[in-house]
């Protein structure tokens, strides 16, 4: 995958070309596993750094524990994105799950990776601090990182600290998504409401997140039909 990534990279100049590259799975200080193939991280890392990008964004959601139980993701169709080239920013980010010595905790209620599902809501509108109706690399970061805190020691007592690494210059905040155009749920405007949102008919958690006394959060999500439950005041609805 990251030879074909660098054969369609050198079709550009490099000041044209973001790579993200995004691993969850198994792993440990020194390989990623996949299946009974060892990956060395060092030789990831040397065509990471071979690749002609300006800006290359890594994040790894590796789980440090016996490879028991499954993780990852599945092949889908290709799809096309449309990057905002306005930021201008050059360097590589990189981004880790958890910090040296901690697992990378899993969820069986969130059906994933607790970082990865973080990381995701905040992508989807809840780190959007701003409201700007943007949710930038940084927004994106904060939000996971504090929620992986709050419910890494909540569930499990073992807190897990996201890690990140920011070598960066940059004319503007990198943009990872926008909200102007997707459906949305939003949550109006309170103090400390919790909010758990579940795909109609799924026991598995869609988005936790935090309603804001200063803003109307909104959360991207495909159209369908939804369970919201609300926790706030020592009372709960649905």
């Amino acid at each position: 995958a990251l030879d074909r990534a660098a054969t369609i990279a050198r079709a550009h100049k490099p000041e044209e070309v973001t790579l993200l590259f995004y691993f969850s799975g198994h792993g440990d200080r020194e390989r990623l596993h996949l299946g009974g193939e060892r990956i060395a991280l060092q030789d990831v890392n040397a065509k990471l750094a071979a690749m002609p990008a300006a800006l290359r964004i890594v994040v790894a959601d590796a789980c440090r524990t016996a490879d028991s139980r499954g993780k990852g993701v599945a092949d889908a169709e290709p799809f096309a994105i449309t990057a905002d080239g306005s930021a201008n920013a050059t360097g590589v980010v990189r981004i880790q799950a958890s910090a040296d010595g901690e697992v990378a905790q899993e969820s069986d209620e969130l059906a994933g990776a607790v970082f990865t599902h973080y990381w995701l809501t905040g992508l989807s509108g809840a780190a959007d601090v701003d409201a700007d109706g943007r949710v930038t690399l940084a927004e994106s970061y904060a939000f996971a990182y504090s929620q992986t805190l709050y419910r890494s020691a909540r569930a499990s007592g073992l807190v897990q600290h996201p890690a990140a690494q920011f070598d960066l210059r940059e004319a503007a905040p990198i943009v990872m998504t926008r909200m102007a155009t997707a459906s949305a749920i939003r949550m109006p405007r309170a103090a400390d409401a919790h909010y758990l949102v579940y795909g109609l008919g799924s026991r598995s958690v869609v988005a936790e997140l935090w309603s804001s006394p200063d803003r109307v959060v909104s959360l991207a999500v495909p159209p369908g039909k939804y369970v919201v439950q609300r926790r706030g005041g020592g009372r709960s609805a649905a």
